[in-house]
């Protein structure tokens, strides 16, 4: 580049995309009704097909339809499966686990009895009701993150393949058509949704933020999930030091032992992979997202349960904030995302400069990796935005800023609908309306730069931010192919 800030532009132009409503998107491909078993577990009911909880299921719908149900059951699964696939294929960089409203306040009788599908107006048990251990809630979740691996696994030996094909291709292409077909997609993640604390109540609270209870119950709710999805990656941070000290890169023999598994595949596939496009660590999971958080006291409670987790596996580093899936370390990437009203407030009626304020101060070794907002109407995500990108300036730090809104489409709850034609569905729409989100963010913090050397001055303030975009509930395959080309073109662009 002509100005010689070429590090500087190279991150400026760093965006990734998130997949869309996965969950509604599922929704689409179920044949029965209620789409969904059980109204607190949502999409994730459809992670209930191992032939453990088949005695669950049966109990479920009776014991005459168990069969038929167990069948759809695990269909599900596949379902879940051929979700991640099309959002990857649609062009994403990441794709969510389908966990969002997953957790263990299930777990307990008195808190059952919020589930409508478990109990009778007379607050009596019914034959449909679902009982499950906290342990059997640990085992959805880390099934939910391996069937999103396993993707993101054949999803990387397609780009192996696709790098090895390329390799051979160049002495025949352009460098410049070759940055330009290439420079994205270099890497597939996956992301652990957690959903917040309203979202387990299935009742809507997620939408208000005022749940009526302490500090502690919500650090409570958060921690246990939380734990379970680290564990699961310093799990595979094990193995994967002990397959590489045995490994000889690059090499179809790399085992000693003669023969080779499912897992030393798995294993040569990723190191292969990593080398090629300069990964230094592959994670189960690459990051954990605590999404459509309502309100600041929640907030503040998952805060608290990152620092005390993160502090006690602390790998010697000082700061973590650094920017998200850069890994210098074999740290996982852990964002915040926040559900807003309108285009200042939370859910729950804090400004959202408050709630910036008061994660900048309780964050203060700088853990939180990425702050962002998600499933808000796309007509407020300019302003939105925009306020983060200027509180990210003034506060010195260098988060990466996410934003994936809603389809903006409104719910008729009388007949269980959505209304056609009452948001954004078209996806080129959907894909302008977000460029022009990500332009505004550009440009407050080339603002930044170019007032710094107006002033002949070294600011500390972040010179450049990463991006990641992408879509909420009702946002289609086809919306984020739409956003992925004007996101590929815009980048193109600014090269």
């Amino acid at each position: 580049n002509s100005d010689g800030n070429s590090d500087d532009n190279n991150n400026d132009k760093k965006i990734l995309i998130l997949d869309g409503g996965v969950s509604t998107f599922l929704e689409q491909l179920q044949k029965q009704k209620p789409a969904f078993t059980h109204r607190a577990l949502w999409s994730s009911s459809l992670l209930l097909d191992d032939d453990t909880h088949t005695t669950i299921l049966n109990t479920i719908v009776g014991n005459e339809n168990g069969e038929q149900q167990h069948h759809q059951q695990h269909q599900g699964a596949k379902d879940i499966q051929l979700a991640h696939e099309t959002f990857y294929n649609a062009g994403c960089d990441i794709i969510s686990t389908v966990t969002y409203q997953l957790s263990h306040y299930i777990c307990s009788p008195c808190n059952q009895k919020n589930d409508t599908n478990n109990y009778d107006d007379n607050g009596n048990e019914t034959d449909t009701g679902l009982r499950l251990k906290e342990e059997e809630i640990d085992s959805l979740l880390r099934k939910g993150i391996k069937i999103a691996h396993d993707v993101k696994l054949q999803q990387l030996k397609l780009l192996e393949q696709s790098l090895q094909h390329q390799q051979q291709q160049l002495s025949s292409t352009s460098s410049e058509n070759h940055e330009h077909n290439n420079h994205q997609r270099y890497y597939k993640y996956v992301i652990t949704s957690l959903g917040c604390y309203g979202a387990a109540l299935a009742d809507g609270s997620e939408y208000r933020g005022n749940y009526g209870v302490s500090i502690d119950d919500l650090k409570n709710f958060h921690r246990k999930r939380f734990h379970v999805v680290m564990d699961a990656n310093f799990t595979n941070q094990q193995q994967q030091r002990q397959s590489s000290s045995e490994a000889n890169i690059g090499h179809h023999d790399d085992n000693n032992d003669g023969d080779r598994d499912d897992d030393d595949e798995e294993s040569y596939c990723y190191t292969n992979v990593r080398q090629d496009i300069s990964k230094n660590n592959i994670q189960i999971v690459d990051g954990v997202a605590f999404e459509t958080v309502p309100s600041i006291m929640e907030v503040e409670a998952i805060i608290h349960v990152v620092k005390e987790r993160v502090k006690n596996s602390n790998h010697g580093h000082d700061n973590k904030n650094e920017n998200i899936f850069d890994y210098n370390d074999d740290d996982m990437a852990i964002w915040i995302s926040l559900a807003c009203k309108d285009d200042i407030h939370l859910n729950d009626g804090t400004p959202l400069t408050k709630v910036l304020d008061t994660i900048e101060t309780l964050d203060d070794d700088g853990f939180i990796h990425g702050i962002g907002v998600n499933c808000f109407n796309i007509k407020h995500a300019k302003s939105l935005t925009k306020q983060i990108a200027k509180h990210q300036i003034k506060s010195k730090h260098n988060r990466t800023i996410i934003f994936y809104p809603n389809s903006g489409e409104e719910w008729d709850a009388m007949n269980e609908a959505w209304l056609i034609g009452s948001g954004c569905s078209d996806p080129e729409s959907f894909a302008i309306d977000m460029m022009e989100s990500i332009g505004a963010i550009h440009s407050i913090f080339l603002e930044q730069q170019e007032e710094a050397k107006s002033n002949s001055s070294s600011s500390s303030s972040p010179k450049h931010c990463r991006i990641i975009v992408g879509g909420c509930c009702r946002t289609s395959p086809e919306m984020i192919r739409s956003l992925r080309n004007h996101v590929d073109l815009y980048t193109y662009k600014k090269e």
